[in-house]
């Protein structure tokens, strides 16, 4: 979208005051507000082009009066600079409107998750700030919505929501920070209950299920019971979060003990309760003795009736050993006929080798001219045999090596140009430092980590129905990239398996099944190990509506990861940002590096859910 002066706000931040007096500012701008007041981002490029000479707009005693400071974020209207030299920015604040811009949010420490549970008493906010709602930022998430209150942070609901930090839009220096926009990406619920909203919450929960029980619970012997019916009632966004409270109530019912002579002195308390008690104890003596007469009974009725069983076993056992001993003879007499007739054709045999000794000459003769039509069939055969594959390779002529930062880039202008959202290109990177092999929704996202390398061995090679053996695969294609991985160990390699539940993975690919798995130590034929150099992309073909491949397990594949099929990777269109490709190669050794192990696999099972067949 082009900029329209008279239409469109323009969005910065107030970068330095400008002397003498240090009551004007220049802004550093970030982008403008369209015709549906939507921020539209610019790169640095386009920053020079429409907001020349360096990106800046003058803004005249915008600090007058001590309302605007330096790194304030603010929206504001402009006009053409007049006195704009080629050296001066060609726009300034035409002094009619000015706003402050974006979401209160504050740098937080102390943020911790532990069991989908975090305690905000030990989150503390990082420098100036004021009550009101606001978000949090870690150095990788954004928590929210959170409310301060004289110096004490709670939330407006009971469980919070945590976005990667990566995928929102904020502005952030070394003293201060901004939400430029609402999140609206992925994200996941945390419970941050204390103790005593906890058990308030569960008290709340008990008396919707059924109001009489609450009142009745010290005395009710069965209401443990009735805690199940509890799951029926809960929001399905919430479902997790609720189980979790509930263990965790659990575990703190749990620590309360009292002794025998503790519920005696407790009793002695009240005339009433102790009639209550004592009520209470014969009761449950009664049904003690009720109970314990039934399964005295139910037991002598078991006994003689595995005593009477035992006794017909025993005459049936007798029988059918007789019959066994028959049945033992009638086969012996049956062999000793076999080996009689084998006899007789042992002897036939004889006499026929004794035939061809006399007509060896002849044999011999026929067998060679059967050789020379055999040699010339194998000939044409292999001559005519075609490789289902090709090792392609990436080469660039940049020398330049590629940062985790650039890779991830250059993945994410792959994943445009594809049409498919570039904000997974992070976790997509992430993954594959952790898992060597992992199924993709979409074929597109291998070629897109691939093609982002700049540099990189790789073959794509479709399943066929009628692999069986591991040989059929090993002979295409993954022999070659294996061994190519090994021979160029500072080059990354790429094998992309299409449709891999065309034929049974458990029966030709087991032995690297087995490799992934940590069963094995090597690949057979070849007797190496993974390389690390080599990652294994695979597809499958749909196994349900309609049904074309086979049903994929999930214990078949351990270790393997997964990315793309728990949400639509359709692009987003409220934001317009573009991505240009940074020229160079990577090397291999980026794909050793370390990342936040837990948070990937968590994400990894949840694809799980939507990848794998239910058995």
């Amino acid at each position: 979208m082009e900029f329209d002066i008279e239409k469109h706000r323009v969005v910065g931040r107030v970068d330095h005051a400008l002397k003498p007096e240090f009551i004007s500012a220049r802004v550093k701008v970030i982008g403008f507000l369209d015709n549906s007041n939507e921020l539209c981002l610019l790169d640095d490029n386009e920053l020079v082009k429409i907001f020349p000479p360096k990106g800046f707009i003058y803004a005249y005693k915008l600090l007058h009066g001590s309302k605007y400071e330096i790194n304030d974020i603010v929206q504001l209207s402009v006009t053409e600079n007049p006195d704009a030299d080629g050296h001066k920015d060609n726009y300034s604040w035409d002094r009619s409107f000015v706003k402050d811009f974006g979401i209160k949010a504050y740098k937080v420490d102390g943020f911790k998750i532990t069991n989908n549970y975090t305690d905000l008493s030990s989150v503390k906010i990082i420098g100036e700030n004021s009550n009101g709602d606001f978000y949090g930022i870690t150095n990788k998430y954004v928590i929210g919505k959170l409310k301060l209150n004289n110096g004490i942070i709670d939330t407006l609901e009971k469980s919070i929501k945590i976005w990667d930090k990566d995928e929102c839009f904020l502005y952030e220096n070394e003293n201060s920070v901004r939400l430029l926009k609402e999140p609206d990406g992925e994200y996941f619920l945390v419970d941050c209950m204390d103790d005593n909203s906890l058990f308030e919450w569960f008290r709340g929960q008990i008396k919707e299920i059924d109001p009489p029980l609450f009142q009745k619970l010290n005395t009710a012997s069965n209401w443990k019971t009735k805690i199940p019916a509890l799951f029926d009632k809960l929001r399905i966004e919430n479902a997790d979060i609720e189980k979790l409270r509930l263990k965790r109530l659990e575990s703190k019912i749990n620590h309360i003990e009292l002794t025998w002579n503790e519920i005696i002195e407790f009793r002695e308390q009240s005339p009433t309760l102790k009639k209550v008690f004592n009520d209470a104890i014969t009761k449950h003596i009664d049904e003690l003795q009720s109970e314990y007469t039934k399964k005295k009974i139910e037991f002598e009725h078991e006994f003689n009736k595995k005593k009477n069983e035992l006794f017909v076993d025993f005459e049936t056992t007798e029988r059918e050993t007789k019959a066994k001993i028959a049945e033992l003879n009638s086969e012996i007499n049956k062999k000793q006929t076999e080996a009689q007739k084998a006899a007789a054709e042992y002897e036939q045999a004889k006499q026929r080798l004794v035939e061809i000794e006399k007509e060896k000459s002849r044999i011999i003769s026929d067998f060679g001219i059967i050789k020379e039509v055999l040699s010339l069939s194998a000939s044409t055969s292999k001559s005519n045999t075609e490789n289902t594959y090709i090792l392609d390779e990436l080469v660039t002529e940049k020398n330049q090596i590629l940062n985790e930062k650039d890779y991830i880039n250059n993945i994410q202008y792959y994943l445009a140009d594809f049409k498919i959202e570039p904000k997974i290109a992070k976790r997509i990177f992430e993954t594959i430092t952790i898992y060597k092999v992992l199924f993709v929704s979409d074929i597109r996202i291998a070629l897109s980590v691939i093609n982002a390398t700049g540099n990189a061995k790789f073959i794509i090679q479709h399943t066929e129905p009628d692999w069986l053996h591991f040989k059929d695969f090993w002979n295409n294609g993954l022999s070659t990239i294996w061994n190519s991985a090994h021979e160029n160990s500072e080059i990354p390699h790429f094998f992309v398996l299409e449709d891999v539940n065309l034929s049974s993975p458990e029966c030709y690919a087991r032995p690297l099944l087995d490799v992934i798995a940590g069963i094995r130590g090597k690949i057979p034929f070849a007797e190496t190990c993974f390389p690390n150099n080599l990652i294994i992309f695979a597809t499958k073909a749909s196994s349900q509506n309609p049904t074309i491949g086979l049903r994929l397990y999930e214990e078949t594949f351990p270790n393997w990861g997964g990315i793309g099929f728990r949400n639509k990777i359709k692009p987003t269109v409220d934001v317009v940002q573009k991505f240009s490709f940074v020229e160079g190669k990577i090397d291999s050794s980026l794909f050793s590096i370390e990342t936040d192990v837990d948070e990937i696999k968590m994400l990894v099972n949840e694809e799980y859910k939507y990848l794998f067949d239910e058995e």
